[in-house]
């Protein structure tokens, strides 16, 4: 594209988005006389926004497997033939990887640790998922630790794993002036001007520490002055959010999640694993520190306070000492974390792809 490189997105998805001229969508529901598919099985059984009831790949039978793969193959088949790729880039190392290698097209693999969370969550894959990685011409890894996490279990060799970690879209999130009170308005909320105000973006899930959160904003729950904002894909009713300073408000999108930041104090990630932490990125990237877990990802860049995992005290006690920081100390930090974001930039990632991928002529 900015580098004079013509680009397709392939992807699942069961909304009637249009199509255009970067996409391509294989749409569900899929069938055949036996089998229906709403919408695409996950990887593992988190909260998704397309997939409500969390079906993963490993609840189907083999027979509905066998037709989701060979429905997959038919359609991928299709798009390379009318858009005829020099390089395909298959992110997670999955089940369309595994298509690829038995078409013997060749392919890079991106790993984003949800599909190493997925290989020791389905073992019927597992075969599947090693032929493949060895079949790759290259993997990606977004972080040292999922670098080692790939070398670990697909029993790959480091010189075959190259280091990319992830970006943000900083024409999204970036400090910008917003209106508190529209934007509260706006999202049916009502916080006193002067209370502070605290986010989590994420899936509701332990995965993601919403269990955590909770536990430690009970901790702290006297500061009457702080309000804390959940945004993220789940169900509600599988948590306590009955405290009146606690604002569920679902799934939202992109340009929402910003104007949130702008109004937010600090935004808290406590993951219990996480392959690299993106939304601690577009939170810096808005100007405001985080509370991030030694999970695998976020410590590496992360500006704010770094935590371990599971621990709802030390997450109370690094909320309370960032909030207690002087106006200069915060105004530091909040720069220090907005310089540190704005070194993941997509134009540098895409050059580290570009000086790795070469031409293969998949079609």
């Amino acid at each position: 594209m900015n580098n004079g490189h013509e680009v397709k997105l392939f992807f699942p998805d069961n909304l009637n988005a249009p199509q255009n001229q970067l996409h391509e969508i294989w749409r569900f529901p899929i069938k055949n006389d036996h089998i229906t598919l709403e919408t695409f099985p996950l990887m593992i059984p988190d909260p998704h926004p397309r997939n409500c009831k969390r079906v993963t790949l490993r609840d189907l039978s083999q027979e509905a497997l066998d037709f989701y793969l060979h429905s997959f193959q038919e359609r991928i088949t299709k798009v390379i033939d009318s858009f005829a790729p020099d390089v395909i880039e298959c992110h997670h190392i999955w089940a369309f990887g595994y298509i690829f290698s038995k078409m013997n097209i060749p392919f890079y693999y991106v790993a984003h640790h949800s599909d190493q969370l997925a290989f020791e969550y389905d073992t019927r894959m597992q075969p599947l998922l090693i032929e493949s990685a060895h079949k790759a011409i290259s993997i990606f890894a977004i972080s040292d630790f999922v670098k080692q996490e790939v070398i670990d279990l697909y029993g790959v060799k480091e010189s075959h794993v190259h280091l990319s970690p992830n970006g943000y879209s900083q024409d999204i999130y970036k400090p910008s002036t917003v209106d508190r009170n529209q934007l509260l308005k706006s999202l049916g909320i009502e916080i006193p001007e002067k209370a502070c105000i605290l986010n989590f973006v994420g899936k509701l899930s332990k995965t993601k520490g919403i269990d955590t959160l909770l536990q430690a904003f009970d901790l702290i729950k006297d500061h009457t002055h702080l309000h804390l904002l959940i945004l993220g894909a789940g169900d509600v009713h599988e948590i306590d959010i009955s405290h009146p300073n606690i604002h569920y408000l679902g799934h939202q999108e992109s340009d929402i999640i910003a104007h949130i930041h702008n109004i937010s104090y600090m935004s808290l990630v406590p993951s219990r694993t996480e392959g690299f932490g993106i939304s601690c990125l577009e939170a810096m990237g808005c100007g405001i520190p985080v509370v991030a877990t030694r999970s695998g990802g976020p410590e590496s860049f992360a500006v704010g306070e770094i935590i371990n995992p599971a621990d709802p005290e030390a997450l109370a006690q690094a909320i309370l000492k960032i909030k207690n920081l002087s106006p200069p100390q915060y105004r530091t930090l909040c720069d220090r974390a907005l310089k540190r974001a704005q070194e993941f930039n997509w134009a540098a990632i895409a050059l580290t792809h570009l000086n790795i991928l070469k031409p293969t002529k998949a079609a």
